[in-house]
């Protein structure tokens, strides 16, 4: 398998109008982070608990391996309610994610 390379493709979503509203939806799920940390090839983010929020991380998912199918996801839900999402990749998808994160 080849690596893919870090870049984000904002042509995969065929507008800039619904790569603005991808763009908006992952703002939204950062600005609802109780926590972020930093894993040693990525990040790890932990969403208030609720059926909503998971959906809104499946569904940005969906449309984030569309833009950028280097990376990784993986969602969990623990059993005292908190919710994370972890966005792994190979190397540099950390620092690319940093200046997401800031």
């Amino acid at each position: 398998m080849r690596a893919l390379p870090i870049a984000c493709d904002s042509t995969a979503f065929g507008s800039s109008e619904a790569f603005a509203a991808h763009m908006a939806d992952g703002r939204r799920l950062l600005l609802l982070a109780t926590e972020r940390r930093e894993l040693d090839d990525g990040w790890e983010l932990r969403l208030p608990g609720g059926d909503e929020n998971l959906l809104a991380c499946a569904h940005w998912i969906l449309g984030e391996r569309r833009c950028c199918p280097f990376l990784t996801f993986a969602m969990e839900w623990r059993p005292e309610g908190e919710f994370w999402m972890r966005i792994t990749g190979p190397e540099g998808t950390k620092e690319m994610l940093r200046a997401e994160l800031e």
